[in-house]
């Protein structure tokens, strides 16, 4: 039986869509020499993990002395979202029958625009071929930020790049990988004094599709050389401990499995 084959892709992990990407760089550079936490000293990061019923957001704040501060931490189903005015706007009514995903993913990016106006960085994951609709809507998505967001960088990204810059082993069975991502992000986390970030996670009992939001940030981040202090220097001091034992991810947040709750 023919089975269609897919062309390899670029050597370069990611596609840039808008924006110039060397002058974010620089002024992510020049944030940390500030070493600061004063008004304007950060980049604003949204990233998305596409999926149609799991997709993962991640709207982050990257200080200038190494702290990040987590705005929103979601997890949305595009295909349940319901709040598309129908009609007259002024009626406030809803069109309960509405199941266009593309509709849905546009009101619920609209309910973001609040946070458009100070947004540097857009990333989205990139999608396998095979899934035919993670690939629209992530398609989808970049076309709707290229008109909401024209002061951005936006780009999608190769979703082996976290294992490759992470270090994480290849060849796990999933669920372990699952485990291993949330675990490492928790340790991002806390190393970054990210409070909002843990206390969003926490509310999650699958935490994985904004495990992996957040996790996209970090691998980007070290693959161009943008000096994050933690990571930067202490990547391998991170994933050592958690991919060692029968259990992880446990052994990583033991001391903060009061605030945090990783299955």
């Amino acid at each position: 039986m023919y089975t269609k084959r897919y062309k390899k892709k670029d050597k370069n992990p990611y596609v840039i869509y808008k924006g110039n990407i060397n002058a974010l760089i620089q002024k992510y550079k020049n944030l940390w020499s500030q070493n600061t936490t004063s008004g304007g000293s950060y980049i604003q990061i949204l990233s998305i993990d596409p999926a149609t019923d799991n997709c993962g957001i991640d709207i982050e704040r990257r200080y200038g002395n190494g702290t990040i501060d987590t705005l929103l931490l979601q997890k949305v189903n595009l295909n349940e979202y319901k709040r598309i005015p129908f009609g007259d706007l002024a009626s406030n009514v809803f069109d309960e029958n509405e199941t266009n995903i593309y509709v849905n993913c546009n009101a619920y990016l609209d309910s973001l625009q609040s946070y458009f106006l100070e947004m540097n960085w857009i990333i989205i994951e990139q999608q396998h071929p095979s899934n035919y609709a993670t690939v629209r809507l992530s398609q989808h998505m970049i076309s709707y930020f290229l008109i909401k967001c024209p002061q951005c960088v936006i780009m999608d990204v190769d979703s082996h790049l976290k294992s490759s810059q992470l270090g994480i082993p290849k060849g796990l069975p999933q669920n372990e990988l699952k485990k291993l991502t949330v675990g490492m992000v928790v340790q991002f986390m806390i190393q970054y004094q990210d409070h909002n970030g843990l206390k969003f996670i926490n509310e999650y009992r699958r935490q994985h599709d904004i495990a992996d939001a957040k996790a996209q940030v970090e691998a980007l981040c070290k693959y161009l050389y943008i000096d994050i202090k933690y990571i930067q220097n202490n990547i391998k001091s991170i994933v050592k401990p958690i991919v060692k034992g029968n259990k992880p991810v446990i052994n990583i947040i033991k001391e903060n499995k009061s605030i945090i709750n990783i299955i």
